[in-house]
C-alpha cells in the first residue's frame, strides 16, 4: 500500500475565490479613483469658469458700461479658451442695470458651466456720490458743529 503525503497548498476552487474578490475589489478602487478624477475636473472647470464670468463683470464696471443689450466675447484662463455672453438689462431703479454673464466651455454650447449675477452703477450718478476720506483724515465738521 501506498501512502500519499498530504500536500500543502490551495486547491483550484480557493484560489478562484481569491481571485474574484481580489478581482471585484479592484474594480471598485478603480471605479472610486475615475469618479474622483471627474469630480476633480468637474471642480476645476466651475472654479474657472466662475473666475471668467466675475473677471467679465469687472470689466463691464471698469469701463462704465451703461447700455442695455447682449455682449460676448472669449477669454483665456487656466490654459483653457472660454465663451462668455453679458446680457444687460434695465432694472426698476433707475441708477442701476442687471448683468446675467453666462460662460461657457466651448463655442456654441448648450450647457453652461458657470453663470453669474451683477450690477453695474450709472456712471453718471456714481459721481455724485460723496467720496469716504482717506484714512487718518479728520472727517468733515456738520454744520451745526461750526464755531
Amino acid at each position: 500500500m501506498t501512502q500519499r503525503g498530504r500536500q500543502d497548498g490551495f486547491t483550484l476552487l480557493e484560489v478562484m475565490v481569491a481571485l474574484t474578490i481580489v478581482g471585484v475589489a479592484f474594480a471598485g478602487l478603480i471605479t472610486a479613483v475615475m469618479q474622483s478624477t471627474g469630480n476633480a475636473t468637474l471642480s476645476r472647470e466651475r472654479m474657472l469658469s466662475h473666475w471668467v464670468a466675475s473677471n467679465v463683470l469687472t470689466e463691464l464696471q471698469v469701463m462704465q458700461v451703461w447700455e442695455t443689450g447682449n455682449r460676448e466675447g472669449e477669454m483665456t484662463m487656466g490654459g483653457h479658451e472660454w465663451y462668455w455672453e453679458a446680457d444687460i438689462q434695465g432694472t426698476p431703479n433707475p441708477n442701476l442695470r442687471r448683468v446675467d454673464v453666462t460662460v461657457y466651455l466651448q463655442e456654441g454650447d448648450d450647457y453652461a458651466a458657470s453663470t453669474l449675477m451683477g450690477l453695474l452703477a450709472n456712471p453718471e450718478s456714481s459721481r455724485d456720490i460723496p467720496q469716504a476720506p482717506p484714512p487718518g483724515a479728520e472727517p468733515p465738521a456738520a454744520d451745526g458743529d461750526a464755531q
